[in-house]
């Protein structure tokens, strides 16, 4: 049977593969860094890092889409955000990516109605945010289904959906 790393080095190794396909320019520092921002943190992996699941379990799909950079309308690079665990029970942990240049950042989190419940202003230079589930004011949102977006001055990214399951 195998377990442990003997299967993980192939699984991690496939997505660094992936992560490169559709980015040529990451440095292997920039693949730890993106690997360990969207690894899923859950009741399985405890406290993390630990010596039985490193840095979580590794999800090629958020690794992937953080580094890929799709062209705009106008062939402008576009922002990009995953949340890597979702249904999210005590916190979500955004991975982003923000095109050159961009000053500025800001993550809005809204109702299914449309309603802005949450906003934060994001570090350019990093890649993670991790949100506590609360509006702005520090009261918990209801269970429920939420839309994220990463806004920038250079555009906006797609439309994320978050499921809050306390």
């Amino acid at each position: 049977m195998l377990a442990g790393t003997s299967i993980s080095a192939p699984h991690v190794s496939g997505v660094a593969a992936l992560m490169l396909s559709v980015n040529p320019q990451l440095s292997a520092e920039g693949i730890r860094a993106k690997l360990t921002d969207t690894a899923v943190r859950d009741s399985f992996t405890g406290s993390i890092p630990n010596a039985r699941f490193g840095w979580g379990k590794v999800d090629a799909e958020a690794a992937v889409a953080v580094v890929q950079l799709p062209p705009d309308e106008d062939g402008a690079q576009r922002p990009v955000i995953v949340v890597a665990q979702n249904p999210a029970r005590e916190e979500a942990r955004f991975a982003y990516d923000i095109p050159d240049g961009a000053l500025s950042a800001a993550l809005r989190i809204y109702s299914i109605t449309g309603r802005l419940v949450f906003e934060a202003v994001l570090n350019p230079d990093a890649s993670e945010y991790v949100w506590d589930l609360a509006t702005n004011r520090g009261n918990p949102l209801a269970n429920g289904l939420y839309l994220y977006v990463l806004v920038t001055e250079a555009g906006s990214s797609e439309t994320g959906r978050l499921v809050i399951e306390r």
